[in-house]
């Protein structure tokens, strides 16, 4: 029954994440009309049946229960990686169609309001990409440096190279989905979805044995929000706050 379960929450999973990457509204109307505006066009240049047909394939094995299944348990790890599927199919067919509407209107004033008729069509029935509801800090920042990331990732990237080159380390969510963009010399024992595996060990009744099990590991350093709590668990475990940067906390083993 296990397996029947799982195939029978694909279709309200694939829902849930449509609806958190691109939202409510009439944005599934004004999908499907884009869809098959592409599959009724006859004309040679561009023909968006090129375009069309392999993402109505797409959404055909997305939503089919065995492959959906196939996809959601053993390759994709929802809601990451099953969300770029919905934005593939969404994104790129509403680009092709409002392209190809503007394009065929003959003088330079109907292209300009048909222009904006389509702008005003997408942004009416949907939400701004990913605005306020995928995240992994629960919060957004704007980034002052080139690299497009937190300060305090570059930060911690350069004190580790500085002080701690070399050696393994475990980080938060927000920092490790960062600091191998910065550093791809960090040494990581965390990877996509066990960023918060430390966290969720020193919230469990168990605290102690679990983390204990945990920081048998490798790693040498520690890289996590600032948390009183967490410090004073890690603390009798044998870990210390070398150096505190931003919102985060850089732990040391004290017990070697």
């Amino acid at each position: 029954m296990g397996r029947l379960t799982e195939i029978s929450q694909l279709w309200p999973t694939l829902v849930w994440i449509a609806e958190r990457v691109i939202g409510g509204g009439y944005y599934y109307v004004l999908w499907f009309l884009a869809l098959l505006y592409c599959l009724l066009h006859t004309s040679d240049r561009p023909d968006l049946r090129a375009t069309a047909g392999p993402l109505l394939i797409l959404f055909i094995l997305i939503a089919s229960p065995p492959v959906a299944w196939l996809l959601l348990t053993k390759v994709f790890a929802p809601p990451y990686y099953p969300r770029f599927v919905w934005v593939l199919m969404v994104e790129i067919m509403l680009a092709c169609v409002g392209t190809e509407v503007v394009r065929r209107q003959k003088g330079k004033w109907q292209k300009g309001v048909a222009l904006l008729a389509v702008l005003i069509a997408i942004a009416a029935s949907g939400q701004f990409l990913f605005a306020g509801q995928i995240h992994f800090s629960g919060k957004f920042y704007q980034s002052s440096n080139r690299f497009k990331l937190q300060d305090e990732t570059i930060a911690i990237a350069d004190y580790l190279r500085q002080n701690h080159a070399g050696e393994w380390g475990y980080f938060t969510e927000a920092v490790n989905i960062e600091i191998r963009q910065y550093d791809a010399g960090i040494l990581m024992v965390s990877g996509r979805g066990t960023g918060r595996r430390l966290e969720n060990a020193l919230n469990q009744t168990q605290w102690q044995s679990m983390a204990a099990s945990y920081l048998k590991g490798k790693m040498s350093v520690l890289v996590l929000e600032h948390n009183n709590e967490h410090e004073k668990k890690l603390n009798e475990l044998g870990w210390t706050v070398e150096n505190r940067i931003g919102l985060y906390d850089i732990y040391k083993r004290t017990n070697e």
